[in-house]
């Protein structure tokens, strides 16, 4: 999925991600459906928050609350690109515990999935599909 925020009207849509081949599979280019899944969804309200939760609580299964912290600006994430540009980053850094058990397999050393510091560890689904 790809999101993209509005900071003219201060909502989030959400994107199927489709790739150049018009398929679900990826090849050489990745692109965005013109049709979002969730339109316009305002996460300062919440029926907004609602939306969000439940459409990522139908995809992975499992019950999530989408929540907000204040109406402070807060950075999420290790980087301070988005703030050196606008004053304000959305980042969230998701892990899949299950790539990382892959991945430490393959090199040999045995790595915990904080080590990247993420926001939000996930499990249970196959790994590297994430990127898919």
């Amino acid at each position: 999925y790809v999101a993209k925020y509005s900071d003219e009207t201060k909502t989030l849509s959400l994107y199927p991600r489709k790739f150049a081949n018009n398929s679900d599979q990826p090849s050489s280019r990745k692109e965005v459906s013109v049709n979002p899944i969730l339109d316009s969804i305002d996460l300062s309200t919440f029926d907004g928050r609602k939306a969000l939760a439940d459409f990522f609580s139908a995809q992975s299964g499992i019950p999530l609350a989408c929540v907000t912290a204040s109406t402070e600006k807060h950075q999420f994430g290790n980087t301070s690109s988005g703030w050196k540009k606008k004053k304000d980053t959305r980042t969230i850094h998701i892990i899949n515990a299950a790539t990382v058990r892959e991945f430490s397999a393959a090199i040999g050393i045995p790595l915990n999935p904080t080590r990247f510091r993420p926001n939000i560890v996930v499990d249970g689904i196959p790994p590297w599909s994430e990127f898919s």
